[in-house]
């Protein structure tokens, strides 16, 4: 009987209960997991290597935990003249500029606040540039995100 019920205390004493974020939407999850990775394996929640997790996956689940899961995207685009694909786990232009670090000056081809789910054409970015301009022998430094001069 003593057997049973440490049995017991030790087997509710593992469950945890985590709230489990995928691309905002939540859900209670019931585990004995370990770590995120266990939990998210649990949860039948495949990962990519461009995905971002928090906490780390490898990090040890506590009762009351949250973990929340950014499932990248693909986006097709043009920067200063060269087409390319990059995976992002932004949701608008803005967070795209952001993560590929270019300036905020830059020309972009759709306003920063459009969702990039809702692209349906290849995103355009022309970063800023100085050139020289020559006039009656005075040179002049003008910036321009201009793709040609």
């Amino acid at each position: 009987m003593v057997a049973l019920i440490l049995g017991l205390v030790a087997f509710v004493g593992t469950n945890k209960s985590v709230v489990l974020t995928v691309d905002g939407q939540s859900s209670d999850v019931k585990t004995f997991g370990g770590t995120v990775a266990e939990v998210l394996q649990k949860a039948d929640v495949q990962l990519s290597a461009a995905d971002r997790v928090s906490p780390d996956p490898d990090t040890e689940v506590t009762d009351g935990a949250t973990i929340e899961v950014f499932k990248a995207k693909t986006v097709d685009l043009t920067l200063d003249g060269e087409g390319r694909t990059v995976s992002t786990t932004g949701k608008t232009v803005a967070d795209l500029v952001s993560e590929l670090r270019v300036s905020s000056n830059s020309a972009v081809s759709a306003s920063l606040d459009t969702a990039l789910e809702g692209l349906d054409d290849p995103l355009s970015i022309s970063t800023p540039k100085t050139v020289t301009i020559m006039m009656d022998g005075t040179s002049y430094d003008r910036p321009t995100t201009a793709g040609t001069v």
